[in-house]
């Protein structure tokens, strides 16, 4: 996806996007690049929005 940055120059922002549907939630966070460290930082950084993991409810 195209976006500008600060200093007015268009580039490309790829996003890293995670859902939980039962509760609606949506975390995301963009990045210069699509690397391993960019999906890291992006799982670490929804985990922490999110205030951890989710945990199955057995019924």
């Amino acid at each position: 996806m195209r976006n500008t940055n600060r200093s007015g120059v268009e580039c490309e922002i790829q996003y890293y996007v995670m859902s939980l549907p039962h509760s609606d939630a949506v975390f995301v966070k963009g990045y210069p690049a699509e690397t391993t460290g960019a999906f890291c930082d992006g799982q670490v950084s929804a985990f922490a929005f999110f205030g951890g993991i989710e945990v199955p409810l057995d019924l």
